[in-house]
């Protein structure tokens, strides 16, 4: 590689991982506090608290198609683009005091720039990563993300417990302050359209749907329901069953992301040295461990006392985790695509139908909940899980290759 080339590409990885931070720590005062926002300014049930789910989710079966029609645009134009739509939102969000119907619009609106983020940062990755070192580089991506976001959550976590945040006023500091961070990632990814590779596009680019994804498509599909545990329904549980309040919940994102500051990197060489076939067996046991266990002590268990809420708060972190198995999925994709110009499409495609599910299923687990009981929640997921060590199983080994 030229030198200058060379130069480049190290100017562009640096500027990657300072944007994965700075996104990282605005999710930690931004998103990761919807669970004590909504059950404070707006009283949501968790029948309602289910159906929130449906403006927030719905971006993501839209993103395919916003991102379809960018054509030939490159990956880091359209998560320029995706960032300003979440600084808008959050923005809004922090600085007025919107109705509970201008709140959804809102939740939608940042939802989608993350959304379409989400689909292309994996990509953005892989581009800048060298030949045998896929899934060290997203790794360490993700190393850095985590690593700001348990800086942001500990940021969170004292300014509520000594009440310089609060949910009361007018301004909601958090996500003003996650707003003005995403502000400057934009910024910062302005700079990186000039020295990024290009995205290995070809011109009219649109979403790929081939039966050679078809893998892919049902280890995000089963992910679609699995996401509803970390994001809404762990941490739920301790919002509603143990009655704890915002500063227990930025307690716990902070030890989750600080696991996943030496998770994701450890993910990442398992999936170099060891391949996608057995890190899917890994995740599919991972998934079905941790949530079930999580169904038995949430129905069997008083979480307000004795040893039960430790146990509680362990896998609510556990449940952190395995947001991490993205770049399993994402490495899945790279080892199955013929051509790299399909990457892009397939993971947008991939994460439409994850939302597709994602929408249904937090309703319908929002229902479970309030009906049956949260343990039947967990378990429908722990069952799900299955999907992904059935796939890792059947993975024949010329597409592992």
């Amino acid at each position: 590689m030229p030198q200058k080339n060379a130069g480049e590409l190290k100017k562009a990885i640096l500027l990657f991982a300072v944007v994965s931070g700075l996104l990282g720590a605005a999710n930690s005062f931004g998103e990761a506090n919807y669970a004590n926002y909504f059950k404070e300014v707006y009283h949501a049930t968790a029948a309602q608290r289910g159906f929130i789910e449906f403006p927030r989710e719905l971006p993501g079966v839209l993103s395919m198609f916003l991102i379809s029609a960018f054509g030939v645009t490159g990956d880091v134009t359209i998560a320029f683009l995706a960032q300003i739509l979440c600084c808008i939102g959050m923005a809004v969000m922090g600085l007025f005091s919107p109705s509970y119907g201008m709140m959804l619009f809102l939740v939608f609106f940042h939802s989608m720039g993350q959304h379409v983020f989400m689909t292309i940062k994996d990509a953005i990755g892989m581009s800048l990563a060298r030949e045998g070192e896929v899934g060290r580089t997203l790794g360490n991506f993700r190393r850095w993300w985590s690593f700001s976001a348990t800086l942001g959550a500990c940021a969170v976590f004292f300014g509520f417990r000594f009440g310089v945040f609060r949910f009361g006023g007018r301004v909601i500091l958090p996500f003003a302050i996650s707003a003005l961070l995403v502000l400057v990632s934009v910024v910062l990814l302005w700079k990186l359209r000039g020295c990024a590779p290009p995205s290995k596009k070809k011109p009219g680019h649109r979403l790929v749907i081939r039966r050679i994804y078809l893998p892919y498509y049902l280890i995000t599909l089963a992910f679609g329901c699995q996401k509803r545990i970390r994001l809404v329904f762990a941490p739920w549980v301790v919002v509603e069953l143990m009655r704890r309040g915002a500063d227990t919940v930025a307690l716990l994102t902070i030890l989750g992301s600080f696991s996943a500051m030496f998770a994701a990197p450890l993910l990442g060489r398992m999936l170099d040295s060891l391949g996608v076939k057995k890190a899917l067996v890994f995740e599919g046991t991972y998934m079905f461990s941790v949530f079930a266990l999580f169904g038995l002590l949430v129905g069997r268990a008083d979480l307000t006392g004795g040893i039960f809420p430790i146990l509680a708060f362990l896998l609510v972190i556990l449940s952190h985790l395995t947001d991490q198995f993205n770049i399993v999925h994402s490495f899945l994709v790279r080892q199955l695509a013929d051509d790299p110009a399909e990457i892009t499409g397939t993971l947008s495609t991939g994460l439409s139908l994850d939302h597709v599910v994602a929408v249904i299923a937090s309703a319908a687990l929002g229902v479970i909940w309030s009906f049956f009981g949260a343990q039947y929640a967990f378990y429908v997921s722990a069952v799900s899980a299955l999907v992904q060590a059935a796939v890792g199983l059947l993975l024949r080994e010329r597409q592992t290759a």
